[in-house]
């Protein structure tokens, strides 16, 4: 897509990939989406496509017969979420009617979706478009799976996808964003023993195989520390963690 004008050239459909599976020697996909969205971003950096938008893109991740799609976008940072699972072409059998419905309705939806990109930068090119406020969880690069606007949202740590969760009325929690298979059963077994903050809700699935583990927090005003800060007796507090799981 290019518009005249104010813009140089926006693009709003990326693909990057590699031929298989450890294959060449170069860089992971989702990094070179990132890296090419970056130079888009900054040739349009003054434009009302990075004022009055978040310059959203779709980039599609191919590994061999593979694909994943994103959605890239600009807050206080480059973001880059999985929008689907890894569907994989070779998996077209006749014993799998459902995967080939899903495989073909999501790049019907792909196709939509890069129409309706490219019909909100055409409406954020218009002379007089106002600029629209942006949300301030996006803003602030929240995961689209914690972002609600009746709820106060703090990251607890930089570049740890750890936060502190605080809703209008009730008790606050602590959300924890990861992408290997969480250990919610071992995470259990300590809370029981006073090892671990207690689960508030079931491990949350969401495409990408990212999962969401929202857990309570324990406030430091009521005397808790996180382990690193911990200054206290180490051999005293070994000796209390190993009763503890021995009773595992």
């Amino acid at each position: 897509m290019q518009l005249a004008g104010r813009a140089s050239k926006i693009h709003v459909f990326i693909v990057e990939g590699k031929e298989d599976w450890g294959y060449g020697v170069g860089s992971n996909p989702v990094m070179q989406l990132a890296a090419y969205y970056a130079k888009v971003l900054e040739d349009n950096w003054d434009t009302s496509f990075v004022t009055d938008t978040l310059l959203p893109a779709v980039g599609v991740e191919v590994f061999g017969h593979g694909l994943r799609v994103h959605a890239l976008f600009h807050t206080n940072k480059i973001c880059c979420e999985p929008l689907t699972e890894w569907l994989h072409f070779a998996d077209l059998r006749d014993g799998q009617p459902d995967y080939m419905v899903y495989l073909v309705r999501t790049i019907q939806a792909l196709g939509v979706l890069v129409n309706s990109v490219c019909m909100e930068l055409a409406a954020a090119h218009q002379p007089l478009q106002l600029r629209a406020a942006r949300n301030k969880q996006l803003t602030d690069g929240i995961p689209h799976m914690l972002r609600n606007n009746s709820h106060d949202i703090k990251q607890l740590a930089k570049r740890k996808h750890v936060y502190h969760v605080i809703p209008e009325s009730g008790k606050s929690w602590v959300a924890k964003v990861v992408a290997a298979p969480y250990p919610w059963q071992l995470h259990e077994e300590l809370s029981a023993l006073g090892l671990a903050p207690k689960l508030v809700t079931p491990v949350e699935g969401y495409p990408g195989r990212l999962q969401v583990i929202k857990m309570e927090y324990l406030d430091p005003a009521d005397g808790w520390v996180r382990l690193e800060r911990f200054t206290g007796d180490w051999h005293a507090l070994h000796e209390v963690a190993m009763e503890a799981l021995k009773s595992l």
